[in-house]
């Protein structure tokens, strides 16, 4: 009856350990904690069945059956001692991703106002000068706005996008995207006159559709071409294969 007792106390706090475990990592996070957990947990059950063999052998002493079940229920309890000692760090890292999500969502909506404020005047005046005659400077300070303005919203989206992803909130729109046309198109609307003689495409005319999400494939080929034009010396070409 002693032992019997014992191997229900310390089934009781492994069972205990892993539940708090289940509060402390979630059940959509921490995937090799879980694998770790759920083979510790078949062991365990492969163990129990080998001590149950054990016990029912008449040969076996019963001072060494209690003993046995009292070094399982020493480790139980370390098991759920180690785990309720983590719980803190667990908790202050959870709240300090939520913050983090928080303070993401607060500096994307605040900047996203302005920003469009500043594309819609920047797109009037655009289209004000491009209806009457105007110096070639005037045109390209505009062409510049609009540029770094629509840089600016990527930045944004990209900020929005990396609160998403740590909420598990970010999904793809997957399109069939024809990408010698994609590309063709993004180095005209993505660049200026100048940066567009530095870039050069190799886009085999033949390539079958990709299946991608459009604005977030310009962001990312937006941020690596910039990047290419940047670092690179100057007057260098920058070629795009596919």
């Amino acid at each position: 009856m002693l032992a019997v007792s014992i191997l229900v106390l310390s089934i009781l706090f492994q069972l205990a350990a892993a539940y708090l475990a289940w509060r402390l990592i979630g059940p959509s996070g921490g995937r090799r904690a879980w694998l770790l957990i759920a083979v510790a947990l078949v062991l365990r059950g492969f163990h129990l069945i080998y001590q149950l063999h054990l016990y029912l052998n008449p040969a076996i002493p019963y001072p060494l059956i209690v003993l046995d079940q009292l070094f399982a229920l020493v480790i139980s309890i370390l098991l759920f001692v180690g785990v309720y000692s983590i719980a803190p760090l667990f908790q202050a890292f959870h709240q300090t991703l939520r913050e983090r999500e928080l303070y993401l969502h607060t500096i994307s909506h605040d900047l996203r106002s302005p920003l469009t404020v500043i594309q819609g005047y920047a797109e009037l005046l655009e289209q004000k000068f491009r209806r009457s005659p105007a110096d070639p400077d005037r045109g390209e300070a505009l062409h510049a706005i609009l540029q770094e303005s629509a840089r600016m919203g990527a930045l944004v989206r990209d900020l929005t996008d990396i609160a998403r992803l740590d909420g598990g909130q970010l999904i793809l729109d997957l399109q069939a995207v024809d990408l010698p046309r994609y590309l063709s198109d993004l180095v005209k609307t993505g660049f200026s006159p100048a940066e567009r003689q530095r870039l050069q495409l190799d886009i085999p005319a033949d390539l079958p559709p990709l299946a991608a999400d459009p604005e977030r494939l310009f962001r990312i080929l937006i941020n690596v071409l910039t990047n290419a034009l940047k670092y690179s010396p100057a007057e260098t070409p920058i070629e795009l294969q596919a």
